[in-house]
């Protein structure tokens, strides 16, 4: 992580904090001074959440904070009205189902079920817990500032993902979420926000995942369930590793990364003049390695694009113009490695060079194993 901006990412995690626990920003800052003093510097910090700090460095919170929130003024959330289900504001006909909403609880398996009607709201229990924990660190705080925006970003997710986000009718945008975004979108001003467009928003989609897993499942070896398992924790692994890695090579921390599931992510970096150049980089090194290592069997695509303030704003046509960029690239497959210029590079059809001695994998039938083998060392 940068150390330039650290006061700027924590305050944009922390803007909502001091009021949600009914206190000013000063008694907030000097109950916690031990623990966020051993990663910033706190009279940086408390003069930029009292906005008494350089115009620009608060001018970064405040546009993410309203980028966060649709490029909306905020509405103050007073916890008056319980979260609405966003499956209630869904409609595909024209009619809506009934509203639903959650009880102010902490994020937990049983109380995920939304209920049409939420008595008493009140979450200054979740407040409270939530500064109990906070308190916990400070006797056994994280090593260093990344851990700690893990720590706290968890901490968020779990007591304040259940609170309204404002104070709008059947308001289905989490506090949390609202949080999390804005932390996300100044982590990336900080490094550049001087372009009209300040962004790249990366997506990144591996192809041939279920062929890939499932291909143990079709013919007869032993233990194909543990190696369906396996194949299946090892690819999200391994998405899961190509996405941290994109964010630790532009300095970022863990919320850029927007989504992560289903074998695609989509990450928020800033426009830097690198950006592009280390992308095509980190692809072409990954491409390489799925096809020394997979034989074509699994690949990367990955793509990006350039947006400003309305990108954000507008995020499911950034979405769907990231979604034509894949289905376009999974047209073509591999080109990376298989095209040199503008020729076809013939060595690369090769896959095996020496088939003497050889046999098939007898568990995925698509790799070959020395002589005396059963299985590849993908499958082993």
């Amino acid at each position: 992580m940068m150390e330039l901006g650290k006061e700027t990412i924590l305050g944009a995690m922390l803007i909502e904090l001091p009021r949600m626990a009914g206190i000013s920003i000063t008694d907030f800052l000097t109950r916690y001074q031990n623990l966020f003093g051993r990663y910033v510097d706190n009279h940086s910090l408390k003069m930029l959440l009292e906005e008494k700090t350089p115009a620009e460095n608060w001018n970064i919170i405040n546009r993410a904070k309203m980028l966060a929130l649709g490029g909306v003024g905020e509405k103050k959330n007073n916890s008056r009205q319980p979260l609405c289900s966003v499956f209630s504001n869904l409609s595909l006909d024209g009619s809506y189902p009934v509203k639903k909403y959650y009880e102010p609880a902490v994020s937990d398996v049983g109380n995920l079920i939304p209920h049409e009607e939420i008595r008493n709201f009140d979450c200054s229990n979740l407040v409270q817990d939530f500064f109990h924990e906070l308190e916990a660190c400070m006797s056994s705080p994280p090593q260093n500032f990344d851990a700690f925006l893990i720590v706290l970003d968890t901490l968020l997710k779990k007591y304040f993902w259940s609170v309204p986000a404002t104070e709008k009718q059947d308001e289905d945008i989490s506090l949390y979420d609202v949080i999390n975004t804005t932390t996300a979108i100044a982590a990336a001003l900080v490094q550049e926000s001087q372009k009209v467009k300040p962004y790249v928003m990366a997506a990144g989609h591996f192809s041939g995942i279920q062929n890939y897993i499932f291909s143990v499942s079709k013919v007869g070896a032993g233990g194909v369930t543990k190696r369906l398992r396996a194949r299946s924790f090892y690819v999200n692994a391994m998405v899961s590793a190509l996405a941290h890695c994109i964010i630790h090579k532009f300095r970022l921390p863990m919320v850029n990364i927007l989504m992560l599931t289903g074998g695609k992510f989509y990450i928020l970096l800033p426009n830097k003049e690198e950006a592009v150049t280390e992308l095509q980089k980190i692809e072409k090194e990954v491409t390489e390695f799925l096809y020394e290592k997979y034989k074509g069997n699994l690949s990367l695509e990955l793509v990006w694009e350039e947006i400003g303030d309305t990108g954000l704003c507008h995020y499911s046509k950034t979405i769907t113009s990231l979604s034509r960029k894949i289905e376009w690239k999974k047209k073509r497959l591999l080109e990376g490695v298989l095209i040199s210029g503008n020729e076809w590079n013939p060595d690369e059809f090769v896959v095996y060079q020496n088939l003497a001695h050889k046999s098939m994998c007898t568990s995925c039938r698509s790799a070959l194993v020395e002589e005396g083998k059963e299985m590849c060392a993908n499958c082993e």
